[in-house]
């Protein structure tokens, strides 16, 4: 009636029973996800896998990454990192990412990691993610966090959490100068208001 196009049919990636495949995946409890060369406290994120619930705990900020509204630790049973190329499109350095092509993917669950490849098309079409034989890889039911990084940024993965480096605690990041844009403009002086003649 109102003329509201038909949903969409959707197409959803695949899923697997928690465990099942990834035994001879290598382990991977450690993941760390650095948007820069150096590790800046507000610019770093770690995923450390937890055996009790069978998921990844994220931290950033120097600390648990917890829900405003449950204040729960924010815990996801997959981790998607996918490499992607970037573009700097402005002075202010605000950067966009291209999703759209292929790269490289690791996807952690299960405590273990498996490389391979993202795909996407083009606007309309799913983000799928294939491992190194070509085969569309099956996530966990559950919770699930994509990190798309640039060519500048790096992943660090390690078998244990306990051989992840340390987190950094937070501190916040520099304050930028201002820019122009920023400054409130000083007004200039005009001439003098012209004189009015005195009354007779």
């Amino acid at each position: 009636v109102l003329g509201f196009a038909r949903p969409h049919t959707v197409h959803p990636w695949l899923f697997k029973a928690d465990g099942a495949g990834t035994a001879s995946a290598p382990a991977a409890q450690g993941i760390e996800v650095n948007f820069q060369a150096g590790r800046y406290p507000w610019q770093l994120i770690q995923y450390h896998w937890d055996a009790a619930s069978q998921s990844y705990l994220r931290f950033q900020f120097g600390g648990p990454d917890i829900d405003a509204k449950t204040k729960q630790q924010l815990a996801f049973k997959n981790v998607v990192v996918m490499q992607v190329s970037s573009e700097v499109v402005d002075d202010i350095g605000h950067v966009l990412l291209d999703q759209f092509g292929s790269g490289p993917v690791s996807v952690f669950l299960d405590g273990k990691q498996i490389q391979g490849t993202w795909k996407k098309a083009d606007r309309k079409s799913r983000t799928r993610f294939y491992d190194a034989q070509g085969q569309e890889i099956a996530f966990d039911r559950g919770a699930t966090f994509v990190e798309a990084i640039g060519p500048q940024s790096s992943t660090t993965v390690t078998a244990t959490v306990g051989e992840l480096p340390a987190i950094p605690p937070y501190v916040p990041p520099p304050s930028a100068p201002p820019t122009p844009d920023d400054e409130t403009p000083t007004p200039t002086p005009g001439p003098p208001p012209s004189a009015s003649p005195s009354p007779p």
